[in-house]
């Protein structure tokens, strides 16, 4: 999921795309890649979790 998400928005794959890796519909792709991005932030080229918790189920969201 964190890689479907860095290479979205890196605009390596599209947003129908994201949303077919994350098995979910591109509404529900996009509030994801929003929740995930406030939980990450860079730091020294490394992304550093902010308290995403990416064992919890995005299926039926």
């Amino acid at each position: 999921m964190k890689l479907a998400v860095l290479a979205y928005e890196k605009e390596k794959i599209s947003e129908g795309q994201l949303a077919r890796f994350l098995r979910t519909d591109r509404v529900n792709a996009r509030l994801l890649v929003d929740e995930l991005s406030s939980n990450y932030q860079e730091q020294d080229n490394k992304f550093v979790n902010r308290g995403v918790n990416f064992a919890q189920e995005i299926v039926g969201r």
